[in-house]
């Protein structure tokens, strides 16, 4: 489980550092890929979710064995969002 606690927490580090800046960007956003954004609570949604799931990342890091379960549950996600997404050539 060494791995794990490894693998976890250096995602979730390095997660909440690339999530976290463009809470403060969503103007330049919008300037450097028009149209603006017209519904913000979609974007700050989407970055929302994205970061309660990097502090769940750091939780499962902290002990991995105790949040076994939320392993799968992280893992039910990703393949949803596979299934969900178009593939591309």
């Amino acid at each position: 489980m060494r791995y794990a606690k490894c693998v976890f927490l250096l995602a979730g580090i390095t997660g909440v550092l690339m999530v976290i800046p463009p809470y403060f960007l969503e103007q330049r956003f919008g300037q450097d890929n028009p149209p603006p954004v017209n519904h913000p609570e979609f974007y700050y949604g989407f970055f929302g979710v994205t970061l309660a799931w990097q502090f769940m990342f750091l939780v499962i890091g902290s002990d991995p064995i105790r949040f076994r379960t939320a392993m799968w549950k992280k893992r039910a996600s990703l393949s949803q969002s596979r299934l969900c997404t178009p593939w591309s050539e």
